[in-house]
Formats: structure tokens, C-alpha cells, sequence
């Protein structure tokens, strides 16, 4: 018995996902094609009675695309994305994966590394990061010579005796990757695989604490922080209405349908634009934005003529001298503004944190030694 209810609870779960997303007239619908709504009925109404569990595999890779093409680059431009990184490079627990995967602090670091004398550790890193993807992606069009070309450019570069860039492995090192380049079928992706751990771990060990204390991270720290407070004194797109979650939708079919989801071909065909009469529609006069905010050059009109982007106080509190958009004076009672500027204050607050825990470490060093130095010199004397 509790088998047979299992099964009809799935049966009730890919229908009510169906009929809200992928069915004509769906509540939420995500824009799949014909071919992709009638492959998915087919795997939800077998001839087994049996619910395939990849049904919405193929409408996942679609939506995955979409998101992919027509959101994921604006986010990575977006306030949302910048609030994002300062949340992690201002976490108790950097790694150096957050900042070699990141578009914007990998150019920090590279000038880091090039001020240190380390940045072919990272060239290499990056150009067999390069090559791995590259043959990965050739798949079925993966050229043993061609392979084995690229592969040559790198060992010649950085592990040959007579290498432009050596990087000082040893000759164990030099002959493993020897041995998997030369291979009949051409070198495999992960050729360089063992000399990239040991280049990974030299760069956490020797390089990454000095770059996570040096004045170039804070810089791109400060940036980060300056960007979001720029764009929350822009004038903000309508957002886009929040949908209520699957789960939600789910639990509620479960209640209101469960006699008749027992009929899933005829569930499916179903008119369900009864469900969209909760709806609300937006109309063009709650939309209107006055165009002289969407002028540029108008952010650079104000009457505020410092950059800087504020002081820390006797306290050690970060206070901001970035003055509020107009607009946003008006709406101060507004929960959401609140809370928009609480986050921005204690993402600046963390940043001085930092550098008044830096001063106060280093002010205690230089205390303790000379401290010392007293004690040195009278035992000398007594000797």
C-alpha cells in the first residue's frame, strides 16, 4: 500500500510542475517548444504507469541555456554579483580558488604576483587550466598531433633545460610529464595535473596570506564596495514579481486534487488558466521613472565633490560620505532602503576591520621587539 502512494505522490508531483510550467496554458510558463512539452507527457505517462525520473531532464537543459544566455551576464555586471564577492573576500575563510575563478580579483592578483616575482607560477597555472579545457572540449574532434604541439609550447617553456620561464621542478617531475606528452595517442587533458598541484600549493603557502594583506586586495576590496553604492543610487528596474516556490504549489495540489490526478493524460490537457486569477498585473503608470534620472552624466552633479568613500570614526566605525540618491531620502521608512543600507555599511565596516586589525598586529610586533631589546643587551652586559 505505501508503495502504491508513493508512486501517486509522484505522479501529483509531475503533473502540478507540468501544469504550472511546461503545460500551454501554464500559470508560470517558461517558453519550451512543442517538441519538448509533448517528449515530457510521454515520459510522465508511460505505458507502465510509471513516471520516468528524468521526464524534465531536457526542459532543465533548456532553461539552463536560457538562464545562461540571457541572464547570467548581466548578473555578472550586476550589484547583486558585486555584494556577492565582498560577502566572500570578506569572509572568515578566503581561498585562493575564490580569487584565481573570479574575472575581476584575478587581475589583482596578477599584479600582486608580478610585484613578488611569482607571476610565472601563475601564467603557467592558467595556460594548463587553458589546455585542459581546451582538449576537454574538443570531445570527439581531439587531434593527437595537435594536442601534443600545444602540449610541447608549455614544456618548452617552462620545464625544458632550456626553458625561457623554468620554474625549478625537479627531473622526476620533468620526466613524468615527458612521458605523458609522448603518448602514441596524444597527450591526455590532465597531463600537467601533478606539476599543477605542486604550483597551486607553492602560490597558497608563499603568496596568497602576503596578497590577502596587501594594500593592492584592499584596493579592489574599496572598489567593490564604491560600485555597489554607485548602483544603489541608480534608478532601479522593476523587478520582476516573485513566483511562489514548486514546493509550495506541490503541497497545495496534493490537497486540492487528489482525486483527480489519478488521470494523468487527461490532468495534462487540462484548461488550468483558473489558476492565474490570483494574478496581479502591472500597469505602465506604476512603472514611470523620471528620465532625467537616467542621464549618466547627472551622477556627477552633485554637490558633494569629495571621492572618497568616507572615514573611520574614534570608534573605529566606517562612516560614508556618499550622500544618498534624492529619490531615496523620501523613502527612508521604507523597510527595504533600510535594510539596502544597513548591508552596505557593515560590508565597509568588515573592510576597516580588517585594516585596523592589520595596524594594531603589526603596532604590537614592533612593540614586542623593542621591548626585548633592553633585556638582550643587560644580559650581555652581565655575561
Amino acid at each position: 500500500m505505501s508503495f502504491f502512494r508513493r508512486r501517486k505522490g509522484i505522479e501529483r508531483d509531475a503533473v502540478s510542475i507540468f501544469q504550472k510550467y511546461l503545460s500551454h496554458d501554464a500559470s508560470n510558463p517558461v517558453g519550451i517548444s512543442d517538441q519538448l512539452r509533448n517528449e515530457c507527457i510521454r515520459k510522465i505517462c508511460r505505458e507502465d504507469g510509471e513516471v520516468d525520473p528524468n521526464c524534465f531532464m531536457e526542459c532543465q537543459t533548456f532553461i539552463l541555456n536560457k538562464i545562461n544566455l540571457e541572464y547570467f551576464s548581466e548578473f555578472l555586471s550586476s550589484a547583486f554579483h558585486y555584494r556577492h564577492q565582498i560577502n566572500v573576500l570578506t569572509g572568515s575563510i578566503v581561498c585562493l580558488n575564490d580569487i584565481l575563478y573570479n574575472e575581476g580579483s584575478i587581475f589583482y592578483f596578477m599584479e600582486y604576483m608580478e610585484q613578488e616575482g611569482g607571476s610565472n607560477l601563475l601564467q603557467f597555472l592558467l595556460a594548463v587550466d587553458n589546455f585542459h579545457k581546451h582538449l576537454i572540449s574538443l570531445g570527439e574532434g581531439y587531434d593527437g598531433t595537435e594536442a601534443q604541439t600545444d602540449a610541447m609550447v608549455i614544456y618548452d617553456k617552462y620545464f625544458s633545460l632550456q626553458a625561457s620561464h623554468p620554474l625549478g621542478f625537479d627531473d622526476k617531475i620533468r620526466f613524468d610529464v615527458e612521458c605523458n606528452i609522448c603518448r602514441e595517442e596524444g597527450p591526455l587533458p590532465d597531463c600537467f595535473l601533478k606539476p599543477r598541484s605542486i604550483v597551486l600549493r607553492t602560490m597558497e603557502k608563499m603568496y596568497f596570506p602576503g596578497f590577502l594583506q596587501s594594500d593592492i586586495y584592499y584596493k579592489y576590496l574599496s572598489e567593490l564596495v564604491s560600485t555597489v553604492q554607485i548602483a544603489s543610487d541608480l534608478p532601479q528596474k522593476p523587478k520582476h514579481r516573485r513566483q511562489d516556490s514548486d514546493a509550495s504549489s506541490v503541497h497545495s495540489s496534493h490537497s486540492a486534487g487528489s482525486e483527480s490526478v489519478s488521470h494523468k493524460n487527461t490532468l495534462l490537457a487540462m484548461d488550468t488558466s483558473h489558476l492565474r486569477k490570483g494574478l496581479q498585473k502591472l500597469h505602465v503608470s506604476d512603472l514611470n521613472v523620471d528620465p532625467a534620472l537616467l542621464n549618466p552624466e547627472n551622477l556627477w552633479k552633485r554637490n558633494d565633490a569629495s571621492m572618497s568613500l568616507g572615514m573611520v570614526d574614534s570608534y573605529g566605525r566606517f562612516v560614508s560620505e556618499f550622500k544618498p540618491h534624492p529619490d531615496l531620502e523620501k523613502s527612508k521608512g521604507s523597510l527595504f532602503f533600510l535594510s539596502s543600507l544597513q548591508e552596505e555599511e557593515e560590508m565597509a565596516l568588515k573592510i576597516a576591520q580588517m585594516i585596523i586589525s592589520d595596524v594594531t598586529s603589526v603596532t604590537q610586533a614592533i612593540g614586542a621587539i623593542k621591548n626585548s631589546e633592553p633585556e638582550t643587551e643587560g644580559e650581555n652586559a652581565e655575561s
